[in-house]
């Protein structure tokens, strides 16, 4: 594994460019979580993958302390694994965890589409409707594999803007444990265009029932997706991992 320090570097700059007009200093923590976690999420760094941690602060360019904070934040959520006398590891994906990881989620989502009905607002509504003409718009291009990283932050950023608006703090904490959409966002890789076509049609559904304020539309297009969504991932999981991005269609 070889993560030059020139990226980290192009990140800050370009979350600067971002932040135009606004006062964020990201610490290099946050930068260097921020690199490794996008790598997991798009495979660059595979399942069962070794990470040399003296390596990489000098590949970054940055100190133990910064490198070993990014590395709990993410064995935290699932990503890496540390075992004692052996090393830190991208972990691998448990499909009984990646299973029950969608049950939760489905109780979860069912549960917020009875309060956010009642409390989604029409901007809330805009943000929604903004995250998922940019992931329309992402899958006409060309290479699924340029467009990847970009689709992953949309789709989740779009599932954690309808719990938030929801505006219950323990839905909103339960539902961020939830290691689901990390899981599907590491095989995404392995899926077609086909399937993350058929995403973007179920959050079109979704926002429509939400736009209705339609309890009961809304449940049955929460189903529909995170059905459908465990549908995909299984198919996927049965692929091997060297699937060029996109799968077949491109």
């Amino acid at each position: 594994m070889k993560l030059e320090r020139s990226e980290l570097e192009a990140r800050r700059r370009g979350k600067a460019q971002d932040s135009a007009g606004k006062i964020h200093v990201p610490t290099v923590r946050d930068e260097v979580y921020e690199l490794l976690r996008e790598r997991i999420l798009t495979s660059s760094l595979p399942e069962g993958t070794r990470i040399d941690l003296k390596e990489l602060a000098v590949d970054l360019g940055v100190s133990a302390t910064p490198l070993k904070e990014a590395i709990q934040r993410l064995q935290a959520e699932g990503l890496l694994v540390v075992q004692p006398r052996r090393g830190t590891f991208v972990a691998t994906i448990d499909e009984e965890e990646v299973k029950e990881g969608f049950e939760v989620r489905k109780f979860l989502e069912l549960g917020a589409a009875e309060i956010v009905v009642e409390t989604i607002t029409d901007s809330d509504l805009k943000e929604l409707d903004a995250i998922l003409q940019e992931t329309e718009q992402l899958l006409t291009r060309k290479s699924y594999q340029v467009i990847l990283p970009r689709f992953i932050a949309l789709d989740g950023l779009f599932h954690e803007k309808i719990i938030g608006a929801t505006h219950h703090r323990l839905l909103i904490e339960h539902y961020s444990n939830i290691n689901t959409l990390l899981h599907v966002s590491r095989i995404r890789r392995r899926f077609e265009r086909e399937d993350s076509l058929k995403t973007v049609t179920e959050h079109r559904h979704i926002l429509d029932a939400l736009k209705r304020r339609d309890e009961a539309a809304l449940k049955a297009a929460i189903r529909e997706h995170i059905d459908g969504g465990l549908a995909r991932v299984n198919s996927a999981l049965g692929q091997p991992d060297d699937v060029p991005s996109g799968g077949r269609t491109r």
